[in-house]
């Protein structure tokens, strides 16, 4: 069975988070939030810290940069994550909000004056699977997800305030080690500005428009790598490494047309 693992970004910031929040999809992923924070609350992990090098031309940057520090409840769940910048002051932090079923309810989005920006609310069936995902910005309601499940795929509609489709993906298997996640516009052809934030394996975000996908592998349980692909050709891919405890440690990103390529390293303490 697979994972799913949602990050968090905010819709003006193509951003990669490290956070690890896991929000249930699947009657699978039930199990692997569960196993997740034990795992964490089972070392007495409190926060996890995220290192970014770039590697371009066959040249690493000298700088080692603090992207984000999570930091986890007694439950083993990710509480609070701080964003840096390039001058490793912090830059702005979200907050998770958690459910009776200790479920992801919400994640408040804040300046680094603790003003609040926006967020996204998750609402889940009797099932305790993910039902709907509304993110906001201010008071406005900036995007919307419909959920719908199939005997063997998963239906990701995007919907306006009308709760007509604006654009539709499907999540489905496509061998026994693979998963193919294919993201289509329904209306408005206009290719995709910045990042969307619904169900994308483990940490980055990518567009996937029309004519293209993105492929999930796993080794076992994990995913080990992501590729995204456009007319056949792959145009970037994630790479992910695990510690001994089962957890991310680093992952290697590369985009195709300039070789450059993004080193994240994570320290949990």
């Amino acid at each position: 069975m697979k994972q799913y693992l949602l990050a968090l970004c905010f819709w003006f910031v193509p951003i990669l988070s490290m956070a690890q929040v896991w929000i249930p999809v699947t009657l699978s992923d039930i199990r692997s939030c569960e196993n997740y924070s034990r795992s964490i609350k089972g070392k007495s992990f409190h926060s996890s810290v995220t290192w970014k090098v770039t590697v371009k031309d066959n040249v690493i940057s000298r700088t080692k940069v603090l992207f984000s520090e999570t930091f986890f409840n007694a439950n083993g769940q990710p509480s609070k994550i701080i964003y840096f910048d390039e001058a490793n002051r912090p830059k702005f932090f979200t907050i998770v909000i958690y459910s009776m079923r200790d479920l992801p309810l919400e994640e408040i989005n804040f300046t680094n004056d603790s003003v609040m920006i926006g967020g996204t609310i998750y609402e889940y069936g009797r099932d305790n699977l993910l039902m709907n995902q509304i993110s906001y910005l201010g008071s406005s309601v900036t995007s919307q997800y419909r959920i719908d499940r199939m005997s063997d795929t998963i239906i990701v509609s995007e919907v306006d305030s009308l709760d007509r489709v604006v654009s539709r993906g499907s999540i489905s298997n496509s061998t026994t080690d693979q998963i193919e996640l294919v993201f289509r516009k329904a209306q408005n052809p206009e290719p995709l500005i910045g990042d969307y934030d619904i169900l994308s394996e483990v940490t980055h975000k990518h567009i996937v428009g029309i004519a293209e996908k993105k492929v999930f592998v796993y080794d076992g349980d994990k995913v080990v790598k992501t590729s995204v692909f456009n007319g056949g050709e792959e145009i970037s891919s994630a790479s992910f490494e695990y510690n001994a405890d089962g957890n991310i440690s680093r992952i290697i990103e590369r985009r195709e047309k300039d070789g450059e390529t993004n080193v994240y390293m994570i320290n949990y303490r």
